[in-house]
């Protein structure tokens, strides 16, 4: 069902359709709503996303049963038309009765027995056991965090596609006022690098890519000055502050 339920009053205005994808090689059924007119859109649920990767998508067919004008309309037509066909597990791929999602669905014993487990332990500390298991599951996992150690993506070079993504996802992105205010706060006193001296490579790599150092960069910025004339009132200003500096010297 690809319908956000949380977010839609049940009563609300909306067209959809109820439909149902059928797996050719084995006949089994799969009967869900459906309201952003994406055609190739098939279902969830894992017992039909099994299947689907078992098969083969083209081995799939969608068929429209119904079409709903509310959300009402349509679970309705969801639960008959689930009923109708038997399309529920195991003759099926729908996992419950149809509706707002868990209707029908009775977990086993076993899984109703883990589910009991991890209340219980709900809030207790890892044992050691555990602990040592996820240790070594994560000792190979080349994407872990390890505080001392590299990123694991450090070094590598960003592909063009991707840096024309990040350009784009970060254009004309704004930060609120709380957001500056608190990041304005959090590098109040900032002494990280006071006292750090960067190494001999350190400076001749910065050196190296300042950009006022290229010629090309320097052509471009006095050409964009030429005939660059300031205001009168910027001159008034600059006279202002000039004799504020002055009145302070003297005075002192």
């Amino acid at each position: 069902m690809n319908l956000s339920l949380s977010d839609r009053a049940i009563g609300s205005p909306i067209s959809g359709i109820v439909y149902k994808t059928v797996c050719l090689p084995v006949g089994k059924v799969y009967v869900g709503l459906h309201c952003r007119g994406d055609r190739s859109y098939l279902g969830s649920g894992k017992y039909l996303r099994r299947a689907i990767h078992k098969y083969g998508r083209e081995n799939f067919c969608r068929e429209t049963l119904a079409i709903f004008s509310t959300l009402q309309e349509g679970l309705v037509m969801e639960q008959f038309w689930i009923h109708e066909l038997g399309s529920k597990a195991p003759n099926g791929y729908n996992l419950t009765d149809g509706g707002e999602g868990g209707l029908g669905c009775c977990p086993s014993a076993a899984t109703r027995q883990l589910m009991r487990e991890h209340s219980a332990n709900k809030g207790k500390p890892i044992g050691e056991k555990l602990r040592t298991a996820l240790c070594k599951a994560n000792k190979d996992n080349p994407y872990r965090f390890v505080k001392g150690n590299p990123a694991w993506n450090k070094g590598k070079p960003m592909s063009e596609e991707s840096r024309a993504k990040l350009s784009k996802a970060c254009r004309g992105r704004c930060l609120s006022i709380e957001t500056r205010s608190k990041i304005s706060v959090s590098l109040m006193g900032n002494k990280h690098l006071l006292g750090h001296h960067h190494s001999d490579e350190t400076r001749a790599k910065m050196s190296e890519h300042n950009a006022m150092k290229r010629p090309e960069v320097r052509a471009k910025l006095s050409k964009s000055l030429i005939g660059n004339t300031r205001r009168k009132d910027s001159y008034y200003k600059i006279g202002e502050d000039n004799e504020r500096v002055i009145t302070c010297i003297s005075q002192n």
